[in-house]
């Protein structure tokens, strides 16, 4: 597996993680499928966070991020309308864990 496959895996389950507990009211009436588009798109969001934070244009989950997503969502943008906001502080708080563990910035 590639470097960046793993990281993004990483950020993916810490998604599982954080919905499961900390943000737990907010997810805990959401289905299995809504979930997963919400992990996968953390995962693509850290990953684009971190590409911009250090210039590294090849850094990029495009091709599977975004099949994965299709396959798990329901093709209705409500659906991830209404999960947007929980998306974008799932992926702030794992990309600050993230650049602390490997001094990004």
């Amino acid at each position: 597996m590639k470097a960046l496959h793993k990281l993004k895996t990483i950020a993916h389950e810490y998604s599982h993680y954080y919905q499961e507990t900390l943000y737990k009211e907010h997810t805990k009436e959401l289905d299995r499928d809504t979930k997963e588009v919400i992990a996968e798109s953390c995962a693509y969001c850290v990953i684009e966070m971190l590409a911009n934070e250090t210039n590294m244009e090849k850094l990029s989950s495009d091709e599977y991020s975004f099949g994965y997503i299709a396959s798990w969502g329901s093709k209705d943008l409500k659906e991830l309308k209404s999960t947007l906001d929980i998306i974008s502080k799932i992926s702030n708080l794992i990309f600050h864990w993230v650049s602390k563990q490997f001094a990004v910035s």
